[in-house]
């Protein structure tokens, strides 16, 4: 037996080859392999064509130099004989003419023909010194009042340049100037350049050399500015190999870029292994002497965090947790696994610390901390009653010790437009800094920025100051840490600190910093509109009007907005039906294309059609879903429990897989992380994008990515919408009710879920489903009350649903009112 199967049958370890080095080898030569590719495209592709595109375009300018230097000498031709003409009104053949030959050296003959008396002429091969059809036709265009372009001629083997123009107006007679070939020669002499050649084009009649002869064929030409004529250039090889650029530029280039990059993989290769090693050093003696460790190199934490646990452990309690956690995880395996739609079925003893089953009541309230406001995704009070300044310095200090427990040193902070928002703002920054957390005060904006914030400033963690969509006396907090919303357990855990009365002291620091500009711009370059839309909004008297304004702008819409915060505050009687009614109303009166209703912390949307209708948000995610789906085919989209019945199903025909959720914010981004799905909503306006976007709820960007639909449409909002599959069913019906009274109902509903025929689903409560309708019970996530909604495929469905859950809550706590 070798040394080392014995060494491997004993449990040892033992080195196996180097499969560090050979993983760098392979990704070294990935990396240089584009390099190569590029290098030989360049060389053998690339500076061709551009050593091609060089050469064409110096003998181009070449040509359009010698071009312009023959235009320039026919144009002076043409001026002196304009002059000749003002000048001689009408000349006589002995007198005049011979002053005009004096004084034009390079014409060879001028003549002048005049109208008779009756204003005619007659004229024919021969007369007035005329020697060819193409004289003759010049004249009479000059005759007819055109300034006729020069015209090169050949009679008898002589070949001249015919010039003709009229005196007077209207025309008493013509000019006709014959020009030698002399100065053209001279002015297209070869040089070492190469040859010149001016050939004149004549429509139907092919073309004519002027004068010039080309030894090769021309590569360029340019026309000669005023005539029929072009000039064209064979350039001499010679000459154009010396004018270009040479090619030791690019080979100095390429012998530069390959040593840095084969110096950067040696590097790499001799560093990383000095890395490990050293880094192993410092988890090894850790583990030892049992101190504080800060792994740099992230893949090596599970090996520090076990070694740390042998040090601390025996290797019999260590066997026997592992054994535990790797029974847990094939059982979550096997949970993970179903078909398209999931909709988990109870099982036997499921509790929900949140909901129904709970035997417990909350604590009792012997330290005057109202347990209440800590609710599952959020905490909020009574800012006069309960949401005391004393209490909100004990928030402040227990989530800086959560803050260290988590190894977060910085925390954003934002808050809302309520009043009271601003002294909260400065009693839990004051607490955070006394207890050694940094602060980064992005003042006061709607919830999604301040989620943006967390992704895009120095921190991943922070802190909304903002009440929801609750009236001005609530105000309160939503945590975010490490970019996941604190909800269940995390809230708790908040509670249990200020009960313990653990805090940290230090000396933090603090920043302004605003965020708006960078969201407004990030959504704007996302998001296109083919067409602008004419948009009213309402922003609920609440901060999003900070963005929407500016945002719309971006987008160049045309922007009706009402209720900002300085029309405020919120009339107390305000719903989100009259609200929506209100803004039906409105954008009918400005024929918008729609409505656009945010909630008071701009994190739900809402919206109504072209004609004031209200569209269901389970109807709105099904346009998000098949916009997406197009883009993404078999993508997961998350909906709450509370959507139509509809929704999975059309999901599934676009191409997609419907995943159901409780209802809650938190546990609708809990869900989304989980299935990695592109797309989440629930019924409440909350709409989450991880296509494009960073995967949390935000409303002014799911404005946004629906004007982007609706200006790509060939229909209205409304005919879209009304094209979409649906059902009649009920708003969320809410019924406050105490605590005990609810855990009371939702017991015995539960315990006594007796409905035959029926599917019955407990994810968030009680949902009872028939082939015909649906009914769901549970408890809302935002308010100490019942929510129940309904649906059926018509009236009578509906009603008969809402009847069998009205009868089953009757004989659970026949004391209440029921409102359906």
């Amino acid at each position: 037996m070798s040394a080392e199967q014995k060494g491997q049958k004993d449990g040892e370890v033992v080195s196996e080859g180097d499969s560090l080095r050979r993983l760098l080898y392979r990704a070294g030569l990935i990396a240089l392999a584009p390099a190569l590719l590029a290098f030989f495209w360049l060389g053998l592709i690339r500076e061709p064509l551009i050593q091609s595109g060089t050469a064409t375009s110096l003998a181009q300018a070449t040509v359009e130099s010698r071009a312009d230097m023959v235009g320039l000498y026919i144009k002076d031709l043409e001026l002196r004989i304009d002059v000749l003409t003002l000048q001689l009104d009408k000349p006589t053949e002995s007198q005049d003419l011979t002053y005009a030959t004096l004084s034009f050296p390079d014409a060879d003959a001028i003549s002048f023909i005049p109208l008779d008396d009756l204003g005619t002429v007659s004229i024919s091969p021969g007369d007035y010194g005329l020697r060819s059809h193409i004289d003759i036709d010049i004249v009479r265009r000059a005759f007819g009042g055109e300034d006729p372009a020069p015209e090169f001629v050949v009679v008898d083997d002589e070949a001249y340049t015919l010039f003709a123009r009229g005196i007077g107006s209207p025309v008493k007679g013509v000019f006709i100037v014959e020009v030698s070939q002399r100065r053209l020669k001279k002015l297209i002499t070869p040089g070492s350049e190469g040859q010149y050649r001016i050939v004149q084009e004549l429509p139907g009649a092919g073309n004519d050399t002027v004068v010039g002869t080309l030894r090769d064929e021309p590569l360029v030409h340019a026309d000669v500015t005023g005539t029929l004529w072009k000039v064209e250039f064979a350039p001499n090889p010679e000459w154009l190999s010396a004018a270009q650029p040479s090619w030791w530029g690019l080979i100095i280039s390429v012998i530069i870029a390959l040593a840095g990059i084969l110096s950067g993989f040696y590097l790499l290769i001799q560093q990383s292994e000095q890395l490990l090693k050293v880094e192993i050093r410092r988890i090894l003696e850790a583990a030892e002497l049992r101190t504080p460790l800060r792994v740099t190199v992230p893949a090596l934490t599970p090996v520090a965090k076990m070694l740390r646990q042998l040090s601390l452990l025996s290797r019999r309690q260590l066997v026997l947790q592992a054994r535990r956690e790797a029974t847990r995880e094939d059982l979550g395996e096997v949970a993970s696994k179903g078909p398209d739609v999931l909709m988990p079925e109870p099982t036997e003893g499921q509790q929900d610390p949140d909901e129904l089953l709970a035997d417990h009541e909350p604590q009792p309230d012997i330290d005057e901390i109202p347990v209440h406001i800590f609710r599952s995704g959020s905490i909020r009070g009574d800012v006069q009653t309960e949401l005391t300044e004393a209490l909100i310095e004990s928030i402040g200090q227990a989530l800086a010790v959560m803050c260290g427990d988590r190894n977060i040193q910085t925390l954003v902070v934002a808050h809302d437009s309520r009043p009271s928002s601003k002294q909260i703002r400065t009693v839990l920054v004051k607490a955070l800094l006394a207890s050694g957390r940094d602060v980064i005060d992005v003042g006061e904006i709607p919830t999604p920025a301040f989620y943006f914030a967390t992704h895009e400033t120095d921190t991943d963690s922070g802190i909304m100051i903002t009440g929801g969509h609750g009236g001005e006396q609530f105000n309160g907090f939503k945590i975010v840490f490490h970019r996941k919303l604190l909800s269940g357990v995390g809230i708790e855990e908040i509670l249990a600190t200020i009960r313990s009365r653990k805090t940290t002291q230090g000396s933090g620091r603090t920043i302004r910093s605003r965020i708006e500009a960078d969201y407004i711009d990030r959504i704007a370059m996302d998001v296109s509109l083919a067409l602008p839309l004419k948009v009213v909004v309402d922003n609920d008297f609440g901060t999003a009007a900070r963005i929407t304004t500016p945002l719309l702008e971006a987008l160049d819409c045309d922007l009706v907005s009402l209720n900002s915060p300085e029309e405020g505050p919120r009339p107390t009687e305000r719903t989100l039906e009259t609200a929506l009614e209100s803004l039906g109303e409105q954008v009918r009166a400005e024929s918008a294309d729609l409505g656009v209703l945010f909630d008071s912390d701009g994190d739900r949307l809402y919206t109504v059609t072209e004609a004031g209708v209200a569209v269901g948000n389970d109807l709105l995610l099904m346009l998000f879903a098949r916009d997406m789906l197009e883009r993404n085919p078999g993508a997961d989209v998350v909906y709450d429990i509370q959507c139509t019945r509809q929704f999975a199903p059309f999901v599934t025909r676009a191409g997609g897989r419907a995943q159901m959720s409780r209802s809650g914010q938190a546990f609708i981004q809990e869900k989304m992380l989980q299935a990695e799905a592109l797309l989440a909503g629930d019924l409440a306006g909350h709409l989450f994008f991880a296509e494009r976007w960073y995967g949390f709820d935000d409303a002014p960007y799911a404005m946004a990515r629906l004007l982007e639909i609706l200006a790509t449409a060939s229909s209205g909002f409304g005919d879209i919408v009304a094209a979409l599959p649906q059902s009649r069913s009920t708003p969320a019906i809410h019924i406050a009710l105490e605590s005990k009274i609810r855990k009371k109902i939702m017991r015995a509903l539960v315990s006594n879920a007796d409905f035959p025929g029926a599917r019955i689903t407990t994810l968030d409560g009680l949902r009872v489903d028939y082939a015909d309708g649906w009914g769901l019970v549970h408890n809302s996530t935002t308010e100490s009350a019942l929510s129940l909604r309904f649906e059926g495929n018509d009236d009578a469905s509906l009603e008969r649903v809402k009847g069998v859950l009205r009868k089953a809550i009757a004989d659970a706590e026949p004391s209440i009112d029921l409102p359906f």
